[in-house]
């Protein structure tokens, strides 16, 4: 059974998926995000709560960076997620952390050649990423982990049909940016690159495979499910648009 600390694993999410830069603020860690996305730009806390003030005075940081204000919660940040609502800030994009033993999922791989790593994304895989809206912005913050990783390429018979990054740790290996061609979708390409990485990451030593996906995304939890993946955490975003 799979044991990880919420501590652990928002380490290790922000270890291999590294805004630009970070900024403290009061309680509030502060991303700047250079436009990669959610998960890079959010705002993030320790404490319980927060006060208007110091929310108000995080806000206009972000708002100095050319981010809309949101912030992270935890699942143990239920005072801080009510004072956040009564302030405007609405619900978005509820997330799902799953997470298993690396050597329960790197047994079910396959050869090398369905899952190939390579140091630096390929034009093929850039091509994919950008068919599922991951463009140059979300390349940048793969290049800037400085943790172990690799782009992994996954092949359809001779065909690239899916690409992924992973990256390792403190012995936590995490999945990031997973796309697969839309015409080789429900061919068995997400599975075998799933276990790649997962075989890739017992290579560089991890202990753990962790991935997030937002809760809606019913089709890739569906298949990170049926490998075998376990939700283990969770934590949601609250914004304000005006």
């Amino acid at each position: 059974m799979i044991n990880i600390s919420n501590r652990r694993l928002f380490e290790a999410i922000d270890a291999t998926w590294a805004p630009f830069r970070f900024e403290q603020n009061g309680p509030f860690k502060l991303r700047v995000g250079a436009g990669g996305g959610k998960r890079v730009s959010a705002a993030s806390s320790d404490a319980a709560t927060a006060t208007t003030s110091e929310i108000e005075n995080a806000s206009g940081a972000m708002r100095s960076f050319g981010q809309t204000p949101l912030f992270m919660l935890k699942p143990d940040q239920r005072k801080l997620d009510d004072k956040l609502k009564t302030l405007g800030f609405a619900l978005i994009d509820p997330v799902v952390i799953y997470a298993n033993l690396a050597t329960e999922l790197a047994q079910h791989a396959q050869d090398s050649l369905h899952s190939i790593p390579s140091d630096i994304p390929l034009a093929a895989q850039r091509h994919i990423w950008s068919a599922d809206n991951i463009g140059p912005e979300r390349l940048a913050v793969m290049e800037r982990s400085m943790s172990p990783k690799t782009y992994m390429l996954g092949r359809n018979g001779s065909q690239i049909a899916g690409t992924v990054f992973v990256s390792c740790h403190k012995k936590i290996a995490m999945l990031h940016a997973f796309a697969v061609r839309l015409s080789a979708r429900r061919s068995g390409v997400g599975r075998r690159l799933t276990y790649g990485c997962a075989k890739w990451a017992v290579a560089q030593g991890a202990e753990a495979f962790a991935l997030v996906t937002t809760r809606d995304n019913t089709a890739a939890r569906r298949l990170y499910e049926s490998c075998g993946m376990i939700e283990v955490s969770s934590y949601h975003y609250r914004i304000k648009t005006e």
